[in-house]
């Protein structure tokens, strides 16, 4: 176990917690081991009954840094919630339980926010497969950015770099006065992310990889629930919300567009048919905004090709989304 201080943390790290026990070790060992040590560890065990909750004791018991909140069930957002509640230190980060960092996750962001006075340090992320980590010890330092809010949140809509998750991130605790995350909806990280930025004064940009997002076989990334139609609306609220501002009001739009793009095609995969009114409702967004898309530079080639297939009608592009199931 690494070595401990006495003092008050200065990050309060987050972890939602729910049926995670195969995981859980590596990511708290992960943390447990950060070159940066003053900080503290928020364990919320959303009502796991797979074990992860005692895990979450056991580690306790072994690091005065961690303390460990037991609830019932009620999503990932009500568990950082109920953290962001009791959290003591300056600065608040997130980590996923089945996730994993490197070693100098922390100490990377808080120099960043230090060195440009910043609200939120902003670094990057790598997807692996398996249980199987990259074998570098983090990327080589990428090259700072500092950015206003505005030029956060176009980025963020834009899907330039910075993504909405809420790892890989590190936010002033102030920041969160008076907001907490949206309860019982999906991309709740989308919906607050925007606010969160437009309450800092500077943000900074990092694209060094310190997290390792890792891809469960029963991960939902990929398939359609119901529940994935919270991306629409919070979507068409961003779009709302900014429609006034001719710069994030593109970015809006495209980021809208890529979300219809994405029920569109999880629901032809999932085998939902054409006319089926959500389907439909994506396909006239879809139809609305393509063209905005094509003559925006700023537009991920993603989406232009998407655009340019739908010219061809919904039957194609229905087509292709089977085509390229996996």
């Amino acid at each position: 176990m690494c070595n401990m201080q006495e003092t008050k943390p200065y990050i309060s790290v987050i972890i939602p917690v729910y049926n995670v026990a195969f995981y859980l070790r590596r990511c708290l060992d992960s943390l447990l081991c950060q070159t940066y040590t003053d900080f503290e560890l928020l364990l919320v065990d959303d009502g796991s009954d797979d074990g992860s909750g005692a895990i979450c004791d056991e580690y306790a018991s072994r690091d005065a840094r961690i303390r460990v909140v037991h609830k019932e069930n009620g999503g990932a957002s009500s568990a950082r919630n109920v953290a962001i509640d009791i959290a003591e230190g300056s600065y608040i980060v997130f980590v996923d339980a089945d996730d994993a960092v490197v070693p100098d996750y922390l100490k990377i962001m808080l120099e960043d926010a230090q060195r440009y006075d910043a609200d939120v340090a902003i670094t990057d992320f790598r997807m692996v497969y398996g249980d199987k980590l990259s074998a570098e010890k983090g990327d080589k330092r990428g090259r700072e950015r500092k950015l206003t809010p505005a030029e956060a949140i176009e980025k963020m809509l834009y899907q330039d770099g910075i993504k909405s998750n809420p790892f890989a991130k590190l936010f002033r605790r102030a920041l969160f006065d008076e907001i907490r995350y949206r309860e019982g909806i999906l991309f709740e990280d989308l919906e607050i992310l925007p606010r969160l930025f437009e309450k800092a004064r500077v943000v900074v940009y990092n694209p060094v990889v310190t997290y390792y997002y890792c891809y469960r076989k029963d991960s939902s990334i990929g398939t359609f629930t119901t529940k994935s139609l919270s991306v629409l609306s919070v979507t068409r609220a961003l779009s709302e919300k900014y429609q006034s501002d001719s710069r994030l009001s593109k970015a809006a739009h495209d980021r809208e567009l890529s979300a219809n793009f994405n029920i569109f095609m999880l629901m032809i995969r999932a085998g939902y048919p054409l006319k089926d009114a959500t389907v439909q409702a994506c396909w006239r967004e879809i139809r609305e905004k393509r063209l905005e898309s094509l003559l925006n530079p700023r537009v991920r080639v993603k989406n232009k090709i998407g655009s340019l297939i739908s010219y061809l009608g919904a039957t194609v592009l229905s087509a292709v989304c089977r085509m390229t199931k996996g």
